[in-house]
């Protein structure tokens, strides 16, 4: 059995399927079209899923396990503590950024007095409800049975305005902790731009921001807290302060900013079809008005259509959740698939004329059938890695992507191929492509045709010149006449790639210089892809202008000082009591405080520090007489009986976890203030960093803040990308190899997707996109689309039945060129009607024009150069 067996096998199915598809085209028509009408009504009760964090948010690994274990070891309940340093990830809460309208500090009286009636307006928003009237007091999260207040505010409240602005109130920023009472403010959070004196007291804030939040359990309370937000967000609008801008932020207006953005997207989706309906009429149109198949250009979108609407209802009917990033697949399809109808089209038209219909069907399945089963698999192989990806945004994903790829085939070889069939009948009966009048009957030719050793191709063997001489580039002929000298030409535009570029490569020195230009392109992608950041920008997911982009633009600039607190959790259960465990833990604390995105120890949040001074406090020695501090169970009995019932540092309880009798500490954890992080990349490095020295530590320790899933999404993803480029590249070159069992070719390929990926990134980072959650989706989409070309130029030039190493490459850019510069011009241009100043939508538009141009290059230029290269030596030492 020779080695290619399983191709000859393929070719041999693919002759009988090509076969009957010719002989019944309607059957092949009209049962998709069936099936699509079938599916479709399920599109309907289509779910899709609405909350985005959940989605963009890895749901396995480190620190999501450390996440889930924060969440059930330490309570946080807002319905009775809210606290801002002890949130275990993103609150569901309202943030309102305020900056003075004059610019300059925000401690001035008329400021703050703005401040302050924002605040009672907020307050005092109410709404119906079911028949009732709710206002802020009847959703708010609690705080010792009060209504969270923010700390500037309670401030203002209790020492004035004035006591502020004369100093006589000094507050300390990011944290002012009171060591009498235990009590503290996270200022923090509320202030932004400060300026401290000299005694490290606030002088200066040019920024403020108020957040409100509720009790995230209480599901009937978090639904009414989102209608209640977006009732403030509408009231807010309307008031015009004299002294201060507002800016509102929350969650839920990030997830509604993004499904108007996708709604505006659905409309275009009428401007695409027709742009890729007119584009691939105009591509498929002859220097032959009979020849010409502008009805295939059309069908090639409606066979794209009907694969889209067929994978929707069935993922619908399966019961698979929708997404809305999904409304791009629609767009992904058309702009990337219908390629494969390019090639099915290039393959027919260097079949022989004279042959039947049924035999030129057979002739092109054979031909394109293994081509595109290549590129379909290796498509869909690479969504299939893309699901067993820890993020469920890009798990259901490529779900549906997969699925639209498999009906993208199916219907690529059954409608179109009937549409095919059909268009070869009213060829073959001389009628004209438009009007479908007859002209008489079918021109001769006078070319030779050959079939290959595999019978996949019967070439026309005409004589290079003689077809120059006849061939009128560009034009369409008469058909009206029927003579001898009215001949079918080859396409021109075919030709062009033979006789032309073929010429051009099949020159040394040109292939020289294709080389060097690929080892500049490919150094720059490198040296570009290692300085590429990592994670998601939200200053920058929206348009210019928008609120959400302001309110994300202030934040970074002014609260990026002091943002959030880390989680320092011991994870063992240890004697507190013992000396020698309270030294091991100042000294982990203390190398944590050394970093340099760490604030001063004054600054961290220790239960047990704090113990440890009230026990020298002279009131806590009478409150403590008759414990023995070094004994573990009087340490502990201490801890609860008396320190924790103390109201200042009841919040202190939090942070230690006992067991059922009371005798052991099994967990506790300290807080250390974060600073300077004002990029993704500082947060994603220092969370790194802060785990590194955990990992090091010999107490088990577990680092853990608000933003760790956000942040652990540029983590992953780094990793996740490089493993699907090598996974995918390794499966390529085995897929290719066993449908083409040549291994120089094989590794080729590989070489060429993995070399298009690596370009593409490198270009992303010049273009200014991240390697974030939306980068990846359309990443996974460029391992499959770097596919396509490089797999159609190598199965053509390996197949080619002509001899020499620089005929065979000129034979296959006859075969395959063409239908490259259709599928690369059709995707770049395509796309270009999504494109958007919203970061997500631009950041698909960028990454599919990238993959276009560099696959383009690649099966155009770089691999027919290489393989020419490569045989030509095999055939000088065959020859010697």
């Amino acid at each position: 059995m020779k080695i290619d067996c399983i191709r000859k096998f393929l070719c041999f199915i693919y002759k009988r399927i090509g076969s009957t598809v010719g002989r019944h085209p309607y059957y092949f028509i009209i049962l998709p079209v069936i099936l699509s009408i079938a599916l479709s009504p399920f599109i309907i009760s289509l779910e899709t899923k609405e909350d985005f964090y959940d989605m963009v948010l890895a749901d396995n690994g480190k620190i999501f396990e450390t996440k889930k274990f924060v969440k059930n070891t330490f309570t946080y309940n807002s319905a009775e503590f809210s606290d801002q340093i002890r949130f275990p990830d993103v609150p569901n809460a309202l943030f309102m950024y305020l900056l003075r309208r004059d610019g300059g500090s925000m401690f001035d009286k008329n400021v703050l007095s703005d401040v302050r009636l924002i605040d009672e307006v907020i307050q005092n928003v109410t709404f119906d409800s079911n028949g009732k009237k709710v206002h802020y007091l009847d959703i708010c999260a609690l705080n010792n049975n009060k209504c969270f207040q923010n700390p500037i505010i309670e401030v203002m409240s209790e020492v004035g305005i004035n006591s502020i602005l004369q100093k006589r109130k000094k507050l300390k920023y990011p944290i002012d902790i009171d060591l009498l009472s235990f009590a503290y403010k996270a200022y923090f959070a509320n202030l932004g731009g400060v300026v401290l004196d000299d005694n490290n007291f606030i002088d200066e804030v040019n920024a403020m921001m108020l957040y409100y939040s509720t009790d995230d359990k209480n599901k009937e309370k978090k639904k009414t807290f989102e209608q209640w937000s977006t009732f403030v967000y509408d009231t807010i609008q309307k008031y015009d302060f004299t002294y201060v801008n507002t800016y509102p932020d929350s969650p839920l207006f990030v997830e509604k900013e993004f499904r108007k953005e996708f709604r505006k997207i659905q409309p275009k989706i009428g401007g695409l079809v027709a742009f890729m309906i007119i584009f691939s009429i105009l591509f498929c149109m002859s220097n032959s008005w009979v020849r010409s198949k502008p009805v295939l250009g059309a069908a090639s979108v409606v066979s794209a259509g009907l694969a889209v609407v067929s994978a929707f209802g069935l993922m619908s009917a399966l019961g698979i959740e929708n997404i809305s990033w999904n409304a791009t697949i629609p767009y992904l399809v058309l702009v990337t698939e219908i390629d494969d109808a390019f090639v099915l089209v290039g393959c027919w038209r260097v079949t022989n004329p004279k042959e039947k219909v049924e035999k030129r069907m057979e002739v092109t399945y054979c031909e394109a059938g293994i081509s595109i089963t290549l590129t379909s698999l290796t498509n869909f192989i690479s969504y299939c890695i893309g699901m067993m990806g820890p993020f469920p945004f890009v798990r259901v994903f490529c779900y549906y992507t997969a699925t639209c790829i498999v009906f993208t085939f199916l219907y690529q070889m059954t409608f179109f191929g009937g549409c095919l069939a059909l268009s070869g009948y009213r060829e073959t009966s001389n009628f004209l492509s438009f009007t479908f009048t007859r002209v008489g009957s079918l021109p001769s030719i006078r070319a030779t045709q050959k079939p290959l050793n595999c019978g996949c191709f019967l070439r026309h063997q005409t004589d290079a010149k003689q077809q120059n001489k006849t061939q009128k580039s560009g034009t369409f002929q008469s058909e009206e006449n029927t003579s001898a000298e009215n001949e079918i030409q080859e396409e021109a535009s075919m030709v062009f790639f033979k006789d032309v570029l073929g010429k051009v490569l099949s020159n040394p020195v040109l292939k020289i210089i294709v080389v060097f230009i690929y080892i500049i392109n490919l150094t720059l992608g490198i040296w570009s892809a290692h300085s590429i950041e990592h994670g998601l920008k939200y200053e920058q997911l929206f348009a210019d202008g928008t609120v959400l982009q302001q309110s994300s633009r202030i934040r970074m600039k002014y609260f990026a000082d002091y943002v959030y607190p880390f989680h320092i959790i011991i994870n063992t259960t240890l004697d507190y009591s013992d000396i020698k465990v309270q030294e091991s833990i100042e000294n982990l604390l203390k190398r944590f405080e050394q970093h340099p995105h760490v604030a001063e120890d004054q600054y961290t949040v220790s239960w047990l520090k704090f113990y440890k001074e009230f026990q020298n406090n002279p009131v806590a020695k009478f409150s403590l007489r008759g414990y023995n501090m070094s004994n573990k169970q009087d340490f502990i009995d201490g801890l609860r009986n008396v320190f924790f019932k103390i109201r200042a540092a009841k919040s202190l309880s939090n942070d230690v976890v006992l067991n059922s009798d009371g005798t052991d500490i099994l967990y506790s954890r300290f807080f250390i203030m974060g600073k300077n992080l004002n990029t993704s990349q500082s947060d994603r490095n220092t969370l790194k960093e802060l785990w590194e020295i955990a990992e090091k530590s010999e107490i088990p320790v577990l680092v853990h803040c608000l933003k760790s899933s956000v942040i652990d999404q540029g983590i992953i993803i780094e990793h996740t990308i490089y493993q699907l480029f090598w996974i995918t590249a390794v499966l390529i070159t085995t897929v290719f190899f066993v449908m083409v069992p040549n291994v120089l070719v094989a590794l080729t390929v590989a070489i060429s997707v993995v070399s298009s990926i690596i370009e593409t990134l490198g270009y992303m980072s010049l273009w200014g996109v991240n390697l974030d959650i939306f980068s990846m989706m359309n990443l996974i989409l460029c391992v499959g689309f770097s596919v396509n070309y490089p797999c159609h130029m190598s199965y053509a030039y390996i197949t080619s039945s002509k001899k020499s190493a620089n005929e065979k490459m000129s034979d296959s850019l006859y075969r395959i060129g063409f239908s490259v510069i259709q599928g690369s011009l059709s995707t770049g241009l395509g796309i270009l009607i999504l494109y958007s100043d919203v970061y997500f939508l631009s950041t698909f538009v960028k990454i599919v024009v990238l993959i276009a141009v560099e696959t383009a290059f690649h099966a155009l230029l770089f691999i027919p150069v290489v393989l020419s290269t490569i045989f030509s030596v095999f055939q000088k030492k065959q020859s010697t």
